[in-house]
């Protein structure tokens, strides 16, 4: 069968057709099998679906055969999946232990604990230092940082990495002080 009639017959939803892509699909994903796990077979399902929209675009040119445009196609969306750390799970329903949302007394302590002491931190940190973790915590690349500050992204790490060590010191500093107080709390000093 010529490349012309099997996309036409597979657009069409012949069942030998969608079957014969199908296969190279799966013949494609299954190369990364031990990346994507038992998975593959949903994702071939979803590479069927992205393929069909791509022939539907006119993406493919002829420019080689439609098996080898199907297997790369493949290739190339699972390479995708892999990069992006897109790993399907699924757990049972009955696997599941539904839990309360709301945080146990002694857990909502230390989360307001730790809020403060965050916001201690930074509060102590240098401007520029608390400007740059702060825009990391938004979720900001390093680059687009580095963009903004109208620094090279290695001397923006250098930075954050001298930012967080400062950091860490204040934390240990403000921790130890409140452990201190605390304990001198107690014995009524």
């Amino acid at each position: 069968m010529d490349d012309n009639r099997t996309i036409a017959l597979f657009l069409e939803g012949d069942p030998l057709a969608i079957h014969r892509v199908r296969q190279w699909i799966l013949a494609s994903c299954t190369n990364y099998r031990g990346r994507l796990g038992d998975a593959v077979e949903d994702i071939s399902q979803d590479v069927q679906i992205a393929l069909l929209d791509s022939i539907r675009e006119g993406k493919f040119q002829a420019d080689s055969s439609f098996r080898t445009y199907v297997r790369a196609f493949a290739h190339h969306k699972c390479i995708d999946l892999c990069r992006a750390g897109q790993r399907r799970t699924s757990v049972a329903l009955a696997d599941v232990e539904l839990v309360s949302e709301e945080l146990s007394p002694p857990d909502a302590l230390e989360r307001q604990q730790n809020l403060t002491m965050t916001l201690q931190v930074l509060q102590d940190l240098p401007p520029g230092c608390r400007e740059v973790l702060v825009r990391l915590g938004r979720g900001m690349r390093y680059a687009e940082i580095a963009q903004e500050l109208g620094a090279t992204e290695e001397a923006l790490r250098a930075r954050v990495s001298r930012c967080r060590r400062r950091a860490r010191e204040l934390r240990d500093s403000w921790s130890s002080s409140s452990v201190t107080k605390l304990r001198d709390d107690r014995l009524g000093k």
